[in-house]
């Protein structure tokens, strides 16, 4: 759906992400990484260390992915 400030949303109780259109026009890097930030928020329903571990289990190189988003 079109939404500004957020390329993302995760709601716990729906199980469900949704995404922003405007991330179709980013790179697939960038495309996978808020992928994988969403999902993670089901691990860990927050932004603690705890949750940026399980970010870069399952992509290392989540900063550079990350970068490409600014």
């Amino acid at each position: 759906r079109d939404m500004t400030g957020r390329l993302g949303v995760c709601d716990m109780k729906r199980r469900q992400c949704t995404f922003a259109v405007q991330l179709y026009n980013m790179p697939p890097a960038a495309q996978i990484y808020v992928g994988v930030h969403e999902y993670c928020h089901f691990l860990q329903p927050n932004q603690s260390p705890a949750f940026w571990a399980e970010v870069a289990k399952l992509l290392p190189d989540w900063k550079e992915r990350r970068a490409l988003l600014r």
